[in-house]
Parts: C-alpha cells; sequence; structure tokens
C-alpha cells in the first residue's frame, strides 16, 4: 500500500532565521508504503518550499526483528545552499532540531503501535466480524515503565495539553 501526503507544517524559527524565510510554515511532502508481507513500514519526508535555505529529507523504516519486537531506523539529510557564510549554520541548526525530536517522534510512534494492539482487543463498535485485508504484525516492547499507569491516551494527550503551572 502506498500513501502520499502534502502537510503544511508550522513551527517556530529562531531569530535569525525569520528575516531569511518569513514565514514559520513549510509544506511537507510524506510518501509512505507499507509492506503486510515483508512486515515493513517506510516513510520519506521532505520539504517542498525554503530548500535554498535547508533541505530536510527524513527516511524512516520500521520492520519486525527476529525476536518480535519493532525495529526503527531513522536517517536524515540536511542541507543548505544559501552561502553568504550561514551555510554550516543552517545545517547545524536543522541537524540539533532533528536530534531534539528524533526521541519524541519514537515515543510517538510507541504509543501509536500500542493504541492499535490494544484497538485489537477491543471489540467493534458497530458490532460484526472483524476483517483485516492486510494485517500487519509488529509488536513493540511498550512504553518505558517510567510512565504513569493512566495509560497511553493520557501521554497523548499530554502533548497536546501539557499541564498549566
Amino acid at each position: 500500500m502506498l500513501t502520499t501526503r502534502l502537510i503544511l507544517k508550522r513551527g517556530a524559527l529562531p531569530r535569525w532565521a525569520s528575516n531569511l524565510v518569513g514565514r514559520a510554515e513549510s509544506w511537507i511532502l510524506e510518501e509512505s508504503e507499507v509492506d503486510p508481507m515483508g512486515k515493513t513500514v517506510r516513510c520519506r519526508t521532505r520539504n517542498l518550499d525554503h530548500v535554498k535555505v535547508m533541505q530536510v529529507e527524513e527516511w524512516v523504516m520500521l520492520r519486525q526483528s527476529s525476536e518480535g519486537q519493532t525495529v526503527q531506523t531513522t536517517e536524515a539529510r540536511i542541507r543548505s545552499g544559501f552561502g553568504w557564510g550561514l551555510t554550516k549554520k543552517i545545517e547545524s541548526h536543522g541537524l540539533n532540531r532533528f536530534k531534539a525530536n528524533v526521541q519524541r517522534s519514537r515515543d510517538g510512534i510507541a504509543l501509536i503501535l500500542n493504541l492499535l494492539r490494544q484497538s485489537r482487543l477491543q471489540p467493534m463498535a458497530l458490532g460484526g466480524p472483524q476483517v483485516h485485508s492486510a494485517n500487519l504484525e509488529i509488536t513493540h516492547p511498550g512504553p518505558p515503565t517510567s510512565r504513569s499507569s493512566s495509560g497511553v491516551w493520557t501521554t497523548l494527550k499530554s502533548w497536546f495539553y501539557p499541564p498549566s503551572s
């Protein structure tokens, strides 16, 4: 199964970049492939605009290990063709942002895998037999034990609605 999505990403820019880019949003192209027979998921994302300032390509692959656990491989390429002595600063900023967000991304994938696993245990809302046309059996060791016992929905909500001080 192949999917392609066009995503508008919004975020904050560092002060030094606001004059180069002008707006803190970018169109992202995401191409995904699910191979249920090979038990793999591949995803490639790349920005479509601001590519002269910074072009980011990311590849993520999820596959089932021989022990039945999910193995995630993530690669990224960050390039700038801006010049004027700012190329290295721009690429370094992009790499640092990527490194800072990689664990959060992995936590999100673990959360989704756990939600999928839990949903398989729930009866269907509309009743009737459950039919799977392509069953991708991937497992994950689960979230770290330091998480609260209130469940994955609470964790997911906390990402969007952080506790107020």
